[in-house]
């Protein structure tokens, strides 16, 4: 629209830049030109004005301070009633100018939507007025995953943070701590939860009686010396690689073929559990991860074996030797396995899980180690839990640093 032109005497409304100085009107009100009409005046204090400028971040009041404070706390804490109390805060008090309200319930809200992702570790920042987040990589992992399987490694010295690149410690640790490869650290706090592979025979099922007798049967079947003592003393390597040093190339499809169905009948009952074995599986449970089974044996007696014993686990693998069962590790994303043999230290290191090793089978603590076990537990699976919950409370402070 066109405007009325102005009438002689009428100051202009102009800009005022930052250090001009502009003289006060005579006049502070609107006044009336001849022909009656209102003309507006420039309203101005009777004093000069310095145009000042002004910083580009709005100054942080105590009482924002204060809002910040309990918006973030109820976010972290996940108490809707802290954060009743910011918002109200917020909107009651006079203190706030209307911007300073809509961040604090806006970024409240935000921070308490955010908590599903992440954890926030910064209040209001000033000039941006936002809250910071960072993403805690165990949480809710390996709550049920740090993930995780879940949380970097505990070690006997320090180490690389979770998941940086990095070699394999070369330092070696018995109870309770000890290194481990940074990958299987980033994949186990990338899993829901964490998950520990166990070994079958000599960890958690003590198959040497049952195993003998099914030797003495398939030796009185076939009419073939095996010497059952020495079979025994050796147990871990597949069966078909066993039965090589006693049948012909020819015979040892049959001879693994008759072993397999005779062993249900005369291996399964003889076999007891390996002393701790329930309590070490229960503990990766309670703990909120997963237990995996990952064995040489032939998968449905293995399956047979745990169902006997009441060993409760979440997988099961079978027919996976030394490197082979690495396979099945990654695939279910173990970042433990634990085992009796130096082929279990083996497939456990191409896996990138943590070697845990226990001299329930044919090698001692020290052939162990020196195959390159992480953690060696003297007592065997009766030391694993105590391990189990000072490894996963190491992991989480580790995540939180």
């Amino acid at each position: 629209m066109l405007r009325p032109p102005r009438a002689s005497g009428e100051v202009e409304r102009t800009r005022v830049l930052p250090g001009e100085v502009v003289e006060a009107a005579a006049d502070d009100g609107d006044a009336e030109d001849g022909g009656g009409r209102r003309r507006f005046g420039l309203l101005r204090p009777p004093r000069p004005i310095v145009a000042e400028e002004r910083p580009a971040a709005i100054p942080m009041s105590p009482l924002l301070v204060l809002v910040a404070a309990l918006l973030v706390a109820g976010a972290v804490l996940g108490n809707w009633i802290v954060l009743a109390g910011g918002w109200a805060l917020a909107y009651v008090t006079r203190r706030l100018t209307q911007a300073e309200s809509k961040w604090a319930v806006m970024g409240g809200a935000g921070a308490r939507g955010g908590r599903r992702g992440g954890v926030a570790v910064g209040g209001a920042s000033t000039g941006a007025g936002a809250i910071r987040y960072r993403r805690a990589s165990w949480a809710p992992r390996w709550r049920g995953r740090c993930r995780s399987s879940y949380g970097s490694r505990p070690s006997a010295r320090p180490s690389t943070s979770c998941g940086a690149p990095g070699a394999r410690a070369e330092t070696r640790a018995t109870v309770p701590g000890t290194t481990a490869p940074p990958e299987a650290a980033h994949r186990e706090n990338d899993r829901m939860t964490f998950t520990v592979g166990f070994d079958l025979d000599l960890t958690l099922v003590d198959s040497r009686p049952g195993i003998r007798a099914a030797y003495e049967w398939l030796a009185a079947a076939t009419g073939r010396r095996i010497d059952i003592d020495l079979v025994v003393s050796r147990l871990g390597p597949p069966l078909v690689q066993e039965l090589r040093n006693w049948f012909p190339e020819d015979e040892v499809e049959e001879a693994n073929s008759r072993y397999l169905a005779a062993y249900p009948a005369h291996a399964i009952t003889p076999s007891p559990a390996m002393p701790g074995a329930r309590e070490a599986v229960a503990a990766v449970r309670e703990q909120g991860g997963r237990a995996v089974v990952v064995t040489a044996k032939y998968e449905r007696n293995a399956q047979l074996h745990l169902d006997h014993l009441g060993i409760k686990a979440d997988e099961l693998v079978g027919g996976l030797w030394a490197e082979g069962k690495a396979e099945a590790l990654r695939a279910h994303g173990a970042g433990v396995y634990v085992g009796d043999h130096l082929g279990d230290v083996r497939g456990a290191r191409a896996a990138g899980a943590l070697a845990v090793a226990v001299p329930t089978g044919p090698y001692g603590a020290e052939e162990l180690r020196a195959a390159g076990a992480d953690v060696v537990l003297p007592g065997g699976l009766t030391d694993f839990p105590a391990w189990l919950r000072g490894y996963r409370a190491e992991a989480a402070e580790s995540a939180l640093a």
